[in-house]
């Protein structure tokens, strides 16, 4: 069983433990950019498969559309805090999963950018999905 740590040991001012995991979470969507630059640049290749560029594309579009419900989810939890009779662990434990949930699923259009890269070898269009996904995290930064 986990033991709750009171929340004068766990959490104080602006709630950090949940800022450092948004913090982190971005700092790894700015990677996957940073790594197509880095792998146009210094490895030679040709395209793999590039008649499924509409179809990675298309994919990586799809795939950012289920962070937009979860991102409101996120920012209501957000502005309710202590409304809802929780204690502040409760609340921070419950806005840290909602964080960590929408992070991972907006990291979705990155992956599918990172894929489209590697399969068409087309960095601009794997860079605009690694930017839609650097803003969703964006998104997701929690009140200070």
């Amino acid at each position: 069983m986990i033991e709750k740590i009171p929340a004068s040991e766990s959490c104080t001012g602006s709630m950090p433990e949940v800022a450092n995991v948004w913090l982190l979470s971005w700092v790894h969507s700015l990677f996957l950019p940073l790594l197509i630059l880095a792998t146009q640049r210094f490895v030679p290749g040709r395209p793999l498969l590039p008649t499924v560029a509409p179809y990675t594309l298309l994919a990586g579009v799809v795939l950012a559309i289920p962070s937009i419900p979860m991102l409101r989810r996120y920012w209501q939890a957000n502005r309710e805090g202590g409304a809802t009779g929780a204690s502040r662990y409760e609340r921070v434990m419950n806005l840290r999963r909602r964080l960590m949930i929408g992070v991972s699923v907006a990291d979705f259009p990155a992956l599918a950018g990172v894929m489209h890269y590697f399969l068409t070898r087309n960095a601009v269009q794997s860079l605009l999905l690694c930017g839609v996904t650097v803003v969703l995290v964006s998104l997701y930064r929690p009140a200070s």
